[in-house]
């Protein structure tokens, strides 16, 4: 499992640790994604403010490359820093 923080390829969006998913780099400001694609970010609710920790906000997630989310999934986000 990729920790969060931690530099992950598109193709590994299953291998962040659970609850976490590989965003793009330009969500992060601390992510160096090292040649790869982006970090692993914390998955949150759009909808519920409270999954994030002090500090941080839930915005629309923003996957690496060119890759689109489904719209089924468009209520799907990423805590990062505020």
């Amino acid at each position: 499992m990729i920790p969060a923080g931690e530099a992950c390829e598109m193709t590994s969006l299953g291998l962040c640790e659970p609850g976490f998913a590989c965003t793009s780099p330009a969500q992060l400001p601390t992510c160096d994604p090292a040649g790869q694609d982006g970090c692993c970010a914390r998955l949150c609710m759009l909808d519920v403010a409270t999954e994030c920790a002090d500090g941080e906000t839930c915005l629309a997630y923003a996957p690496p490359l060119d890759y689109v989310l489904p719209a089924d999934l468009a209520h799907i986000g990423v805590c990062v820093p505020s």
